[in-house]
């Protein structure tokens, strides 16, 4: 088996991973009942909403809202026109129709779960129908039945989900801003462009790191390297902060590369909020560099160290050229973070934004 088909595989091993992780904690909420996707046996709403329920809704009246500026809704998704978001506080069929019209142009299509097909026929009209016991033959026929010949569009609710940021609302004390980790892989396997890009990025740093040449064969400006060596320096910049007696790192932001520090005494430039004193801490960015500061990880060895994590790690998309994944937890032991940071730590990765905000003394929120 050779790279290619040795990535191929792992590809396929995540994006397996990825969607049972989220099949097992969606539901289906039609007719007054909680459904598990995967068994199609009811449950109850305390446990089906700690998870994402799609909610059946035949209805034509919109209950979502399209707006130019990103709300604080729990699902979001940018619609094809660049300029607007389609955006919803719950998983409603209505919402999905939405969002697949945008994407495919139809409002015909089958949405899969394991146990279940959501049948929509246009015009908010959508059908449950349980496959569970039911196999492929049984399915094709019903499909066949359903739609007497009509086209429409087949979808796996785990492509759907990956249409939208997901957000956590749950937590009113605490912002949570959505993030997009990318892991960026050697070789592109249908997107020449991407590939060539990566193979530049790639040499850019091998000049960099290449004593013999010349100086200016070591700057680097590739985009791609410069925000790998950017997440990279800031994150080393959060472990080595030096603190004063009595301090602690309370708040960093991935989006503006902001750290705060919290202190139970008064800092120089520090301003006293919810009982400590805080102050500010800028990493500043750079668009040009000279070489690349540490040695970079192969990205198999960083997918390995966070394939470890699956009970904070959630897979949203997988592309021939990167990976995006979030890492969310609602209680982060301060343990545990700096071990995170530790592994994130000179990964072929960018982080585009996120948080990791104070709750208390030893545990923090982390929404990368």
């Amino acid at each position: 088996m050779n790279f290619k088909e040795k990535l191929l595989n792992l590809k396929e091993k995540l994006l397996s991973l990825g969607k049972s992780k989220l099949y097992k904690k969606t539901f289906i909420f039609d007719n007054d009942e909680y459904y598990n996707i995967i068994s199609g046996e009811k449950t109850n709403r305390a446990v089906a909403s700690k998870g994402h329920v799609i909610q059946i809704s035949n209805s034509s009246i919109a209950n979502y809202v399209i707006k130019e500026k990103k709300a604080h809704m729990k699902y979001i998704y940018k619609a094809r026109d660049k300029k607007s978001f389609i955006m919803s506080s719950s998983l409603t069929t209505n919402f999905i129709e939405k969002i697949l019209f945008d994407k495919y142009e139809t409002n015909m299509f089958v949405l899969r779960v394991p146990s279940y097909l959501i049948v929509f026929f246009g015009k908010g009209n959508q059908k449950v129908i349980s496959i569970k016991d039911k196999d492929k033959a049984d399915i094709e026929n019903i499909l066949e039945t359903t739609f007497q010949g009509l086209k429409y569009i087949d979808v796996d609710f785990a492509t759907v989900f990956g249409l939208m940021n997901s957000s956590n609302n749950m937590l009113p004390i605490v912002l949570i801003v959505l993030a997009s980790i990318f892991f960026l892989f050697i070789y592109s396997s249908t997107q020449k462009s991407k590939q060539e890009e990566w193979q530049i990025a790639q040499k850019a740093i091998q000049h960099s790191n290449h004593k013999n040449k010349k100086k200016q064969d070591k700057r680097i400006t590739n985009s791609i390297v410069v925000g790998i060596i950017n997440t990279n320096n800031f994150i080393k910049y959060i472990l080595d902060t030096k603190l004063p007696v009595g301090s602690f790192v309370g708040d960093v932001n991935f989006g503006d590369y902001r750290e705060t520090i919290y202190s139970f005494a008064p800092m120089p430039q520090s301003s006293l909020r919810s009982n400590f004193f805080k102050k500010n801490f800028m990493y500043q960015r750079r668009a040009i560099f000279s070489s690349v500061p540490f040695k970079v990880k192969t990205a198999s060895e960083c997918l390995a160290k966070i394939g470890n994590r699956i009970e904070s790690t959630e897979l949203i998309s997988i592309r021939s050229d990167q990976m995006k994944f979030t890492i969310a937890s609602q209680n982060m032991n301060t343990e545990s973070l700096e071990s995170l940071l530790k592994d994130l730590y000179r990964c072929p990765i960018e982080i585009g934004g996120g948080a990791i905000q104070y709750k208390n003394i030893e545990s923090r929120v982390v929404q990368l």
